[in-house]
Formats: structure tokens, C-alpha cells, sequence
């Protein structure tokens, strides 16, 4: 047991905490404040909720991280400054994640030299891992700063000695997943690869189909995300190309339009992650769960890997121009895959409520990609996408989600002026709009994470 201070008192009266589910550590303190006390029972009721996908006996956020608090100041203040939601935040929690990076830059000037120890990494990558988290919703940049600090952490030390350690591979998973540039728009820095470099080969499955820690934070299966980040690294790839091509067509000036047509975007590497992707099966769901959570779950699963046939045949990404049509051999397969998610996701989030499963927070990346494709001209109008996208917000306390509802209102008005004008256009006319280019004109980094 963690013995904490009562909120209702002010020195030696302390309260027993049941804190059996985050490690024997706990049962040596530390003694917190009364506020601190209540801060920290609303980061472990906002965790269940805002902080994983799948709730085995409690999240793998708090699972992993809270017992380092003992040896970490950076990570004590980090997790406190987590207690509200990001529209609520105090200046008691701008206090605390302030105290937390400057801890936190302190300790990595203290971290030089070959041997570093490997607990030592773990409180740098936790901690990284929490300021991440704080300036999630802020749609900023500064996420993006933080996953990249966590990454050359990683590389201060031998990934395979952290990557070993439980707490190692978790934190590797996180930061790895983060850099996959599917999961943004209007990022600015290349992803770093992370994942296919450090995680790919290192996928394993529990036994009875339960979920790893990163699986249960993450939502998505590891087997998916190996898959989802080789579609991320060729899409990457097609834009680069893309835009070099261009820039030797027009004399070194890039051009921003990024066509369908373009034999670029196609070749073996396109065929071979279709094919992943085919044969991909959803994995065995934890054993314990409800009928209801459990086919809550796969269905959300099914969802992510359509959402990834969509991002595939865009060969751009959201840096397509979605002014164009799919391909003639993908289209109407895409417009039964766009039908598919939004109806997937409209059911998940009907059950928002279930015990155990908050795969819902995970459904903004295909809600996304899904909704690049509705609006005038299409099979959906769109409403459906935002109020799935205001459901996200209330739900899982997402403040995120209300950028991509502004973005996307803005390419379905960009589709339907478009609409309005073709027929007296040529093809070659047509204009460019993507998602990415109007995120990047809202001077926003959005995560879909």
C-alpha cells in the first residue's frame, strides 16, 4: 500500500492508497501534498480513459511509469501536470510540466559519457514520454520536439539491452510509434524510422491473446503498426521522388500538386504492402474480456487496417490531392472501405461507454482518412465524420479533434467550389488541395494519435 496524504488534511493523517497495481514500489512512498494527493487521482482516473485503448489491470501508461516517481522528480511533476483536461489546465499545472522540463534538460546534461545506465534511460524516455503528453492537444510542433528527444535518447544507448527490459521496450514502442508519419499532419520534420528500424523485428504476441503494454496504450495491434509504418516509409518515398522529379521538370522550382497519374507512386514496393496488408488477420483479443468488448475490438482493428488500404492508395498520403479520384482499379473498393469505416466507427463509439475498452480514442486516424474522401461529390456528405470527431472529444477528453474538424470543413469546401467550376475547366486545370497543405496553412501540427 502507498500511503499519501488525505486531501482533508494538512500533515499526519495519511490515507491508504491501493496501489497494488502499479508495483511494490509503491509501498515506500513518497508522501505527497494534499493537492498533490487529488492531482494524482485524477491523472489515474483521466489515464483510463484519455491515456490507453484497452484496460488490462490498469493502463500501461501508469503501469510503467508511476513507480519511477520515486526516483524522478521530472517524472513526479510530469504526471501531475497530467491531472486536467487540456481546455481545464491551472496554473498549477503549467507549474508542474515547467518544473518537469527543466528537470528533465537537467538530468540529460547530467547523462553524458559511454556508460550510461539503463534505469537512468528509462526516467529520461518516461519522462520525455509525459511532456509529449502535456502538449499533445496544443497542435504546435512541440509534441514532435519531444518524440524526437526521446529518439536520441534511444540512441545514447544499445537498443538492444533497453528494448530487453519491459519498461525499455515500452517506451522504445511509444516513441517509434509517434514518429510514424502516417499518424500526422502538417509535420514539418521527416520521420526518423524508427519503427521498422527498432520495433518490426522485434513484434512478439502474449500468450491467450493478450495484449502487450504497447498494444493495450496504443490500441492497434503491433502485427498492424509493422505494416501501417512500411505504408507510411513508401508514401514518404513517393512524395521525396515526387517532388525531385518536379523540381528537374521546372528547373528547381517544386510544385505542391502531387497527382494519382504519376508512375512514381507505383511499382513492386506498392504491390508487396497491399499484399501485407491482404493477408493480415485480425489477432486473438484478450482473453476476459465481454463478447461485446471483445467484437468491439476487432472490428476497430479491421477498421485500422482499411483505413491503411485508403492511405496506401493515395500513394501521397495526406499530401494527395484529393481533388482527384482514386485510380480506376482502386476506386470503388475505396468508396466500399470509406462506407465501411465510417459504419465501423459509428458502432465503436455507440459503446463509448464499455468497461475495459477505450479503442474509441484510437478511431481519429481512419475517421481521418476516411474523411478526406467524403464531402460534395462523394457517396458521404461528411456530418457523420464530425460528430464521430465531437464524440472523440467528449469521450476521451481529445482536444485535437476539433482542428481536423476545421481542416476537413475546409477541403470539402475546396471540393465543392471545385464542383461548381469543372465543367468549365480543363483536367489539366485542376486545382491541388490536401489535407496536409491546409493544416500546414493553419500553421498546425495535428497528431492522430
Amino acid at each position: 500500500m502507498l500511503y499519501i496524504m488525505s486531501p482533508s488534511t494538512s500533515g499526519s493523517d495519511p490515507t491508504q492508497f491501493n496501489s497494488e497495481q502499479f508495483g511494490p514500489a509503491w509501498s515506500q512512498g513518497p508522501i505527497l501534498s494534499g493537492a498533490e494527493n487529488q492531482s494524482l487521482c485524477r491523472v489515474i482516473r483521466r489515464s483510463r480513459r484519455a491515456f490507453g485503448a484497452v484496460d488490462k489491470s490498469s493502463p500501461s501508461l501508469l503501469r510503467m511509469i508511476l513507480p519511477l516517481c520515486l526516483k524522478s522528480s521530472s517524472i513526479r511533476h510530469g504526471l501531475l501536470s497530467l491531472a486536467s483536461n487540456p481546455s481545464e489546465r491551472s496554473p498549477t499545472d503549467l507549474y508542474h510540466y515547467q518544473m518537469a522540463l527543466t528537470q528533465l534538460r537537467g538530468d540529460i546534461g547530467a547523462a553524458g559519457g559511454d556508460h550510461v545506465d539503463i534505469e537512468w534511460i528509462h526516467q529520461l524516455l518516461a519522462s520525455s514520454l509525459i511532456l509529449n503528453f502535456f502538449t499533445f492537444s496544443q497542435c504546435d510542433g512541440y509534441s514532435i520536439r519531444h518524440i524526437r528527444g526521446m529518439i536520441s535518447i534511444v540512441r545514447m544507448t544499445d537498443q538492444s539491452l533497453l528494448a530487453s527490459t519491459p519498461l525499455g521496450r515500452f517506451l522504445m514502442g511509444v516513441c517509434s510509434y509517434h514518429d510514424i508519419s502516417a499518424f500526422w499532419i502538417g509535420r514539418k520534420q521527416p520521420s526518423q524510422r524508427t519503427w521498422t528500424s527498432w520495433m518490426s523485428h522485434r513484434t512478439h504476441t502474449e500468450p491467450g491473446g493478450d495484449l502487450t503494454a504497447l498494444e493495450s496504450m496504443m490500441g492497434y495491434p503491433e502485427s498492424l503498426v509493422n505494416i501501417i509504418a512500411d505504408v507510411a516509409e513508401l508514401v514518404d518515398d513517393n512524395i521525396y521522388m515526387e517532388l525531385e522529379n518536379r523540381a528537374d521538370v521546372n528547373n528547381g522550382q517544386s510544385v505542391s500538386s502531387f497527382t494519382q497519374a504519376s508512375p512514381l507512386a507505383y511499382g513492386n514496393a506498392s504491390d508487396k504492402i497491399e499484399g501485407s496488408l491482404k493477408r493480415w488477420t485480425v489477432p486473438l483479443v484478450p482473453q476476459g474480456l465481454s463478447p461485446v468488448a471483445a467484437m468491439v475490438l476487432r472490428s476497430a482493428w479491421e477498421t485500422f487496417r482499411l483505413a491503411a488500404y485508403l492511405y496506401l492508395w493515395r500513394c501521397f498520403g495526406f499530401h494527395a490531392n484529393h481533388l482527384e479520384p482514386f485510380r480506376a482499379d482502386r476506386s470503388t473498393l475505396a468508396r466500399v472501405h470509406v462506407t465501411a469505416i465510417i459504419s465501423n466507427c459509428e458502432a465503436i463509439l455507440r459503446l463509448g461507454s464499455i468497461p475495459r475498452v477505450s479503442i474509441g480514442n484510437a478511431l481519429l486516424w481512419p475517421l481521418v482518412v476516411a474523411g478526406c474522401e467524403c464531402g460534395p461529390g462523394s457517396d458521404h456528405d461528411g456530418q457523420t465524420i464530425l460528430d464521430m470527431l465531437q464524440s472523440l472529444e467528449r469521450l476521451y477528453c481529445m482536444e485535437h479533434p476539433k482542428y481536423v474538424r476545421q481542416a476537413l470543413q475546409r477541403l470539402w469546401v475546396a471540393k465543392g467550389t471545385w464542383l461548381n467550376y469543372q465543367q468549365t475547366l480543363e483536367d489539366s486545370a485542376r486545382p491541388f488541395a490536401s489535407l496536409n497543405q491546409i493544416v500546414t496553412e493553419m500553421k498546425l501540427v495535428i497528431p492522430l494519435l
